[in-house]
């Protein structure tokens, strides 16, 4: 029974660095953006676009590195194939949390109910609530046979 709640508490010790290191890498992201747009000095729909696709473009490269090294376990072998799997995961999550947040705003009404914060209130709780989806993923396809070696070199 113990070995069970140690098990469940190293999982929720790595879902909380996988929030965390999600966070910086978030605001990292947001701050390249900021700094490829003022690159690019104009200011067009196209040039907004641009900067927002270079910005999560590297966004995912730096999660992927961040998320392996220190949620995942150390010394990972950066392969395309992995790569591009933790990439599409990425991509999924974005799309599940638009889907969830519309749903949660507007099906549900929480401008109604929370006016201005409601917006933000639902993208948040989407986001939150996704990411358990991608963490489990994450864990159990793109880095399954790190996080497992890692867990086994820690024995």
């Amino acid at each position: 029974m113990l070995d069970v709640h140690k098990r469940s508490g190293a999982v929720w010790r790595r879902y909380l660095q996988y929030l965390i290191v999600g966070g910086i890498v978030g605001v990292v992201t947001i701050a390249l953006r900021e700094a490829v747009a003022f690159l690019i000095g104009t200011d067009t729909p196209l040039t907004y676009a641009l900067s927002i696709v270079i910005a999560y473009a590297t966004g995912i490269m730096l999660s992927f590195v961040w998320q392996s090294g220190f949620t995942f376990g150390r010394r990972v072998p950066y392969t395309a194939g992995r790569m591009a799997l933790f990439a599409i995961v990425a991509t999924a999550g974005a799309g599940m949390t638009v889907v969830l947040a519309r749903f949660i705003r507007y099906g549900l009404e929480v401008d109604h109910q929370f006016g201005l914060a409601g917006p933000g209130l639902a993208f948040a709780f989407a986001a939150l609530s996704t990411s358990v989806v991608s963490y489990a993923v994450n864990e159990h396809v793109v880095f399954a046979s790190i996080s497992h070696a890692a867990v086994e070199r820690r024995k």
